[in-house]
């Protein structure tokens, strides 16, 4: 708002009300009000501006239908022409301000008032008054260019602040834009997963399904397959007892077997250490003739010419790999003959041209193997100075003499029993 526009030169016009006549201001009455307040003294015969003002003013006539009239182009006319005397007023000189001030009949005579007829009454104005004017115009036009200079600063702070608001929100448009993008691309992502994890989640529910189908199958089947394991433990068991009741008759027979062959035996008798280079000069029957009587020839005298079926070396082809001469077995027509020949054979040891041979029982190659099994322990009870014998087919016997009169133990042994 400019201040200087509320001092006109002769007279200030305020408007009031819409309507309402313009307030007259007399120009002596305020400076008179000024310098009595700058004083500190007041005239009491002078009116004060605002009793001044009540007395001056006069209410315009309304019309027919008691509204003020409407601003009319005159009046804007009127404020354009006041605000270029404003300007112009400024500029003028203190001598061109003395003539305006001087009086302000013109202004008055138009209304033809009291108060206006005694204003022309008033003195001159003093140049005090005027010099106050000009200060207070000067203080109004510093106080206003302060205003415009302040108004200025603060607009381009304000421009300023809306630049960097303008920008602030530029910035904040682009982040809001990026992160509307990432948001999107954040959704797309989650969509993205959740339809993986629903894909895998479907997927791990056939798996399962097909997992606990399968566990119950492998249920069904291990029940089958114990109810067919029990079945043939069953028949195992069943099979175990027949295995064991034709485990027992081979055994059996086996005996039997090999006591059969011990009886075809029962004639024969074996001639072990007869070394080979002999039958080659002479046939096994005359050399065992030879044996008999050279070791036992009572036999001969009681029993006359030896009778031999067969006779012959076991195994019938030489090995040349043995270090030990290979038995000899002689099948006896009288078994008599034959008990007697054994019976002196362990008596006492039968040599032939010097070298020891020995005179045993033809028995079954298992016969033989069992009394082989024998060996260590028949050595050993020897070694102990006890008398081992092995009895037919496989027993072994052991006697014992001690004391004055002495007596015998016998301990039977079996590989059967």
């Amino acid at each position: 708002m400019n201040w200087l526009n509320l001092i006109p030169s002769k007279v200030s016009r305020t408007q009031g009300s819409p309507g309402s006549p313009p307030i007259l201001i007399d120009c002596w009455t305020l400076s008179q009000s000024k310098v009595s307040r700058g004083q500190g003294s007041s005239n009491p015969q002078q009116p004060s501006p605002r009793d001044y003002t009540k007395r001056s003013s006069v209410k315009a006539p309304r019309g027919e239908t008691g509204r003020s009239p409407p601003k009319t182009k005159k009046m804007k006319g009127t404020r354009a022409q006041t605000n270029t005397g404003r300007k112009e007023g400024v500029n003028l000189s203190k001598q061109q301000k003395k003539k305006k001030e001087t009086t302000i009949d013109s202004y008055y005579s138009a209304n033809g008032t009291e108060w206006e007829r005694s204003a022309n009454d008033k003195p001159d104005i003093t140049a005090d008054w005027i010099q106050a004017v000009e200060e207070l115009k000067t203080q109004l036009r510093e106080t206003d260019d302060n205003w415009k200079k302040n108004l200025k600063i603060k607009i381009s702070h304000l421009e300023t602040e809306a630049l960097e608001l303008k920008q602030e929100n530029s910035v904040l448009k682009a982040k809001i834009n990026q992160l509307e993008n990432e948001a999107k691309e954040m959704k797309g992502e989650l969509k993205r997963m959740k339809d993986d994890l629903q894909r895998k989640s479907d997927q791990k529910e056939k798996d399962d399904q097909k997992a606990r189908d399968e566990i119950q199958s492998l249920r069904t089947r291990i029940q089958q397959l114990e109810s067919s394991d029990l079945t043939r433990q069953q028949d195992t068991i069943k099979q175990n007892k027949k295995n064991e009741k034709i485990e027992e008759n081979v055994k059996h027979l086996i005996h039997k077997t090999d006591d059969l062959e011990n009886c075809s035996r029962r004639d024969n008798l074996r001639i072990i250490g007869l070394p080979e280079d002999h039958d080659k000069r002479k046939s096994l029957d005359i050399i065992l003739e030879e044996i008999i009587q050279e070791n036992c020839p009572e036999i001969l005298e009681q029993e006359g010419k030896l009778e031999i079926e067969r006779i012959h070396r076991s195994p019938p082809v030489f090995n040349p790999q043995l270090t030990t001469p290979r038995n000899v077995i002689a099948k006896f027509k009288n078994n008599q003959m034959k008990e007697k020949i054994l019976q002196a054979a362990k008596k006492k040891p039968f040599r032939y041209h010097g070298n020891m041979v020995r005179l045993t029982q033809d028995l079954a190659s298992s016969t033989l193997k069992d009394r082989k099994a024998w060996n260590t322990i028949f050595w050993k009870a020897r070694e102990l100075g006890l008398q081992p014998r092995i009895k037919y087919p496989s027993k072994l016997l052991t006697y014992s003499y001690r004391g004055k009169y002495g007596h015998s133990t016998q301990q039977k042994s079996s590989k059967h029993s």
